[in-house]
């Protein structure tokens, strides 16, 4: 009688499939308990190995990120910054005090602007925010870069650049022993554009009003690669940041001299020095751009700036 009720039993059990039916079909009720328990023991040891390491592979993880915030900080600020603070951060002689300095690492500096914060929120705050204060040393205000303060960077982009300036503390770290490596300046090598030049009375193309707007707020770079930053130094809103605003610049009346507002806006971008407008007699516009810049977009930029 029991062993038919096995047969029985046997017929109305259900087949296993797969790897369930690999258990159930090839191994005894003792073998899948220990093999269970082994694979329990296997999840404890991955785990607790995971969890010896995590630091480690946090760290790493750490490491490697701010050192590609840091690479692209170098960029930034190769585009950005160096024309004042110079291309490895020393500083050029009244226009901007030097970042790779001990100066700003043991605590001199923050010591004589009487700044009672870290180090690195006051690097924050002043490539945020610019410095519009002026001093004896450095008469030219520093422009805002945020574009939480009217600038033309991200947040990440000011904390890209903000990495690279503090990189500069390591070599102001008791026991550093090696050198301070020089910068290797770029070779001279001509553009792929035509320079426009400083030649006021040349003949420029017809401007496309949308591509100069697009060129002033950043939005696309200039003819050499880089972020023309318009709107570091001026606004369209009437405030003023470092230069003065262009707000109404369309309609203005013309300084004596000047024949038609295209001369006076052409003058203005490749030889600011030429004319200042009064109240800002000691602000110094970068006299750079006739050769950051083509014929076409300087044309594209007085377009844009007589629709204001």
């Amino acid at each position: 009688m029991a062993d038919n009720e096995a047969e029985v039993y046997e017929e109305e059990r259900p087949h296993s499939s797969g790897l369930k039916s690999f258990f159930v079909d090839t191994m005894s009720l003792e073998q899948r308990q220990l093999f269970g328990t082994l694979i329990f023991f296997a999840i404890i040891l991955v785990a607790g190995w995971v969890g010896v390491n995590e630091p480690r592979r946090m760290q790493t993880f750490t490491t490697q990120y701010e050192g590609r915030s840091i690479e692209r900080g170098a960029v930034i600020f190769n585009q950005n910054c160096s024309s004042c603070h110079g291309l490895d951060g020393r500083g050029l002689e009244g226009v901007a005090p030097a970042l790779n300095s001990p100066a700003l690492f043991d605590g001199t500096r923050l010591s004589e602007l009487g700044w009672t914060g870290t180090l690195y929120d006051y690097v924050q705050l002043t490539v945020s925010a610019g410095r519009p204060a002026k001093s004896g040393d450095w008469p030219q205000p520093m422009p805002t870069w945020s574009q939480e303060y009217g600038g033309p960077m991200r947040p990440d982009q000011v904390r890209d650049v903000v990495n690279y300036v503090m990189n500069y503390g390591k070599f102001y770290e008791e026991g550093y022993e090696g050198e301070i490596p020089e910068v290797a300046l770029p070779t001279e090598e001509a553009p792929s554009y035509e320079p426009v030049g400083t030649d006021v009375t040349a003949e420029l193309p017809e401007g496309d009003p949308a591509r100069g707007e697009a060129l002033f707020t950043g939005e696309e770079l200039a003819p050499d690669g880089t972020n023309l930053a318009c709107t570091s130094c001026h606004s369209l809103d009437g405030s003023v940041l470092v230069g003065p605003s262009l707000q109404g610049i369309g309609s203005i009346d013309l300084p004596e001299g000047y024949d038609s507002l295209d001369m006076y806006l052409h003058e203005s971008i490749v030889q600011p020095q030429a004319y200042k407008v009064p109240g800002f007699e000691d602000i110094n516009m970068p006299d750079t751009f006739g050769e950051r810049l083509d014929a076409q977009s300087l044309a594209d930029l007085i377009a844009f700036l007589k629709t204001q």
